[in-house]
């Protein structure tokens, strides 16, 4: 039987994603300005981190197409 393994890359974009989102809906709906601080802080580091992960997917999308 093959077990299928979970794709840390995909995990962390989607860990990202996720607080992004959340950021992004802290920001919206928050009333305070530690909330408000808090989520542009926290969307800053989630776009940092996507960028630096989609350029690691691609990367190795480009590694693995080119040596089979």
């Amino acid at each position: 039987m093959h077990m299928k393994s979970i794709n840390l890359n995909c995990v962390i974009f989607c860990t990202l994603f996720i607080a992004l989102m959340s950021a992004i809906s802290t920001v919206i709906f928050s009333e305070q300005t530690l909330h408000d601080n808090f989520g542009f802080s926290l969307i800053i580091f989630a776009i940092i981190g996507l960028c630096l992960n989609v350029g690691s997917i691609f990367v190795n999308t480009i590694r693995d197409i080119c040596n089979p």
